[in-house]
């Protein structure tokens, strides 16, 4: 199984490895260029975002800055909108209300609708989302909910 497939599995993966690292590179690019696009150009940057992200509906806006691995992956409906600084690791189905603060290392399970701030390094689910714990360093040896890594260099 190549190292594309494995991460398309939810399986451990190296993303320097079988063609990854180059696809990164050309969504590096491509978000270069949609960053420092002068903003007055939307149709450039229209462009620049549809090349960028996998689907999307007809009419998006996503304020510069914005950061992604592998834009590819990525789908967004129709009239969507993100303020400055969005970078991508949001769960399926997520949605995360205008002000809230995700917190640094935090995940966000699928389905959840945010309406306060979360804590740093924590696992929060649910509508309204809602804390469930804290991350561990036990958790380090989990790469998907209760999946051990098997590999001896993760």
């Amino acid at each position: 199984m190549t190292q594309k497939e494995q991460m398309l599995n939810e399986l451990p993966y190296k993303p320097w490895l079988d063609g990854l690292l180059e696809e990164k590179i050309k969504t590096k690019e491509l978000l270069f260029k949609y960053n420092s696009n002068d903003p007055e150009y939307t149709k450039l940057k229209d462009e620049l975002i549809k090349q960028i992200l996998g689907k999307t509906g007809d009419v998006i806006n996503i304020e510069q800055p914005f950061s992604c691995d592998y834009g590819r992956n990525i789908e967004v409906g129709n009239n969507f909108y993100s303020n400055y600084n969005l970078i991508i690791w949001i769960e399926c189905n997520v949605v995360i209300n205008p002000g809230v603060k995700i917190g640094h290392n935090s995940v966000i399970g699928s389905g959840a609708v945010v309406t306060r701030d979360t804590p740093e390094n924590a696992i929060a689910v649910g509508s309204p989302c809602r804390v469930l714990r804290k991350i561990t360093d036990n958790d380090r040896k989990y790469y998907y909910k209760d999946r051990e890594f098997d590999v001896s260099d993760y």
